[in-house]
């Protein structure tokens, strides 16, 4: 197993996209947009380096911290006042 390059090669998608997300606001390329083009180059249809039938721990385990951010910046932008 290769977790290692894969967890790097998830943090510069991450952090690639971090750089660029101000600029991309302005373009009809949204997030998802980027993480799925990711999705697919490192993934079967890519690069290789995620295997769904290997690296099952390692998915599960990223879906659930994207989960977390998902769920966390969204209860961000609720307004008290509203609730």
């Amino acid at each position: 197993m290769h977790e290692p390059l894969v967890l790097v090669a998830i943090a510069a998608v991450v952090a690639g996209y971090a750089l660029v997300s101000r600029r991309l606001s302005t373009t009809p390329i949204s997030g998802p947009i980027v993480f799925v083009a990711a999705g697919l180059l490192l993934g079967p249809a890519g690069f290789e380096l995620i295997r769904p039938g290997e690296d099952r721990e390692l998915i599960r385990a990223v879906l659930e911290i994207a989960l977390v951010l998902v769920l966390f910046t969204d209860a961000m932008t609720i307004q008290s006042a509203a609730l």
